[in-house]
C-alpha cells in the first residue's frame, strides 16, 4: 500500500474494501450461482459496495485459495483444452497470465487479463450480431452477451469491469490510477475464474474471429531521430529512481517495463506496463499546468476521467 493514492474517495473505498487476510474455509463446491447469490441487486441496479462485502466473506478467499494452491503445471494440465479454452483466440495468453500471477506480477497480469477479456467477449457477440461495440462497458451491458452467457455470469462481469460505478478493473489499471500492489489481487483472480467458466457454456458454438491489427508494414521503419541517444537499462533505471515526478508506487512498474524491454525482448509486456504510467505522468503535468489538482484522481461515476486523449 502506497502513502499517496490517486484513487478518489468513493473509488478507493470500493477497491480497498476487501480484507488483506483470508478467512477461507475448506469447501470444494463453488459455482457461478454461489457467486451470483452474493450480489446485492436493487431496483436501481447493483449495490457494488455491499456486493463486494458479501463476496469477500467467503467467495473471494475461496477463489484465491483455489488458484494459490495450484501449480503452473496443474493449471495448464487442467485448463489447456478445448472444453475450457476452445473459445479463446489467444489461449497462450491465459497461461502467461497465470504464470505472472504465480510470480506475484499482479499488475501486469491484470493488464493482460483485462485485454484478453475485452477481446474475447467481443468475439462472442459476433455469434448473434455483426458489429462489436467500441467500449468494453457496451459489450458487458449488451443484451446479446446476456443471451449467450446468461444473466448470472453477465452480472458478475458488470460488477468487475462494467460501468464507472463498478469495480471498473480495466479502466483504473489501464488509465494509470493504480500503483504497484495498491489493491488486492482477489479481483484479478475472480475475473480469471469467470473467464474459465465461459468455455463450457459456449462449447458447441462456433466463435467468429476478428483479425488483429498488423504492424508488419512498419517493421523496417525507423521512427526515432537519427541523433537520438537511447539509454541502456541501467541508465534508464537510475533516471527513474532519481525522478521527483515519478511516485515511488509507480517506479517498480517502470523498472519492470525496462527489464522486459532490454533484458527479455518482451516489447508488448513492456508497453503494457509503460503506457498507463505514461498517461499518469502526463496527467500530473496537465493538472499542474491547468491548475486543476482534483483531476489527478480517478473520476467518480458522476464526473469526467482525465484520460490520455484529453491530455
Amino acid at each position: 500500500m502506497t502513502n499517496t493514492t490517486y484513487l478518489s474517495p468513493g473509488v478507493r473505498q470500493l477497491l480497498l474494501s476487501v480484507s488483506s487476510t483470508s478467512n477461507y474455509k475448506e469447501n470444494n463446491h463453488l459455482s457461478i450461482d454461489d457467486i451470483r447469490q452474493c450480489l446485492c441487486v436493487e431496483e436501481m441496479g447493483i449495490n457494488y459496495q455491499e456486493s463486494i462485502r458479501r463476496l469477500d466473506m467467503t467467495i473471494l478467499p475461496q477463489i484465491e485459495h483455489y488458484f494459490d494452491q495450484m501449480t503452473i503445471e496443474q493449471f495448464r494440465s487442467y485448463y489447456d483444452n478445448d472444453y475450457y479454452c476452445g473459445w479463446l483466440k489467444n489461449r497462450k495468453d491465459l497461461f502467461r497470465i497465470f504464470n505472472l500471477l504465480k510470480n506475484n506480477e499482479i499488475h501486469l497480469a491484470t493488464l493482460l487479463l483485462t485485454c484478453l477479456t475485452e477481446r474475447n467477449l467481443g468475439n462472442l457477440l459476433l455469434i448473434q450480431i455483426n458489429t462489436v461495440p467500441n467500449l468494453l462497458r457496451q459489450i458487458i451491458e449488451s443484451s446479446t452477451l446476456c443471451s449467450i452467457l446468461g444473466s448470472d455470469l453477465t452480472l458478475l462481469f458488470q460488477l468487475l469491469i462494467g460501468s464507472p460505478k463498478s469495480i471498473n478493473l480495466r479502466n483504473v489499471y489501464w488509465h494509470g490510477f493504480i500503483q504497484y500492489n495498491e489493491i488486492s489481487s482477489k479481483f484479478t483472480y475472480l475475473l480469471l475464474y469467470l473467464i474459465l467458466q465461459i468455455g463450457p457454456i459456449v462449447n458447441e458454438k462456433v466463435i467468429p474471429e476478428r483479425q488483429f491489427i498488423s504492424y508488419e508494414r512498419y517493421k523496417n521503419h525507423n521512427f526515432l531521430p537519427l541523433d537520438i541517444c537511447c539509454p541502456n537499462a541501467d541508465t534508464a533505471i537510475d533516471i527513474i529512481k532519481k525522478s521527483s515526478l515519478v511516485d515511488n508506487g509507480y517506479k517498480p512498474l517502470l523498472i519492470s517495463s525496462i527489464n522486459y524491454f532490454y533484458n527479455e525482448n518482451e516489447y508488448g509486456l513492456s508497453m503494457m506496463l509503460l503506457l498507463p504510467v505514461f498517461e499518469h505522468l502526463l496527467r500530473k503535468l496537465f493538472v499542474n499546468a491547468n491548475h486543476c489538482p482534483e483531476r489527478l484522481l480517478t473520476a467518480e461515476s458522476t464526473t469526467l476521467f482525465t484520460t490520455l486523449d484529453e491530455v
